[in-house]
This record gives structure tokens, sequence and C-alpha cells, in this order.
């Protein structure tokens, strides 16, 4: 269970796999309360319009979050204070309440 439901897909795609498998270099495991931190942060960015991010959307950018306050992963992905990472948004906030719930609710 997971509020990423666009990415809880229990039984990828034969053809997509096969494709993603010999160029893949990393993948991760994001918890949801990473995708909810990404999801504020878009939000109400220090610079820049507020991004309305849904759960999946916002997965890419919350397994970046993750990733910088992790030493050994941030090392392991080969990122320094010169890298330049593209994050793809998928998507745009898709239920509304969804979206209003989890802005409401208290940071954790």
């Amino acid at each position: 269970p997971t509020i990423m439901v666009g990415l809880a897909c229990e039984t990828p795609s034969t053809t997509a796999w096969r494709v993603l498998r010999a160029r893949l270099a990393h993948a991760v495991a994001l918890r949801d309360d990473a995708t909810v931190r990404a999801m504020r942060r878009l939000a109400a960015p220090i610079d820049g319009a507020p991004i309305r991010a849904g759960e999946s959307g916002a997965a890419g950018y919350g397994a970046l979050l993750a990733a910088a306050e992790d030493a050994e992963a941030w090392a392991h992905l080969d990122l320094g204070p010169e890298s330049r990472v593209l994050v793809i948004l998928t998507e745009t906030a898709t239920d509304a309440a969804i979206y209003d719930r989890i802005m409401s609710a208290p940071a954790s």
C-alpha cells in the first residue's frame, strides 16, 4: 500500500522492463513520507512558482531529496556540488481531496 498509486504496479510490462533494465543505472524504493515532503516543497518553493505535483509525480524529486540526506546514497549516485539533475514530474495533483488532505496534515 502506498499513496503513490500511479507507481504501485504489481507486475511491470515485460517490454518496458527489458528496455529499462538494459539502460538502468540505479533504482530506489521510496517511502510515502519522502514523496509527501517533496510535494510540500514543490508547493512552497524558496524561489519560483509553486508546483501542484501529485503523489506519483513528486516521487522522483522525493527520491532526490532523500538521497541528498544520505551521504552513502549521494556518493553511490556519484553526485556532487557541480552535478545537475533533471527531475521529471509525471503528474499534477489528480485528486484534489487527497492533495488537500496531504497538504493540510501536520508535517512528520
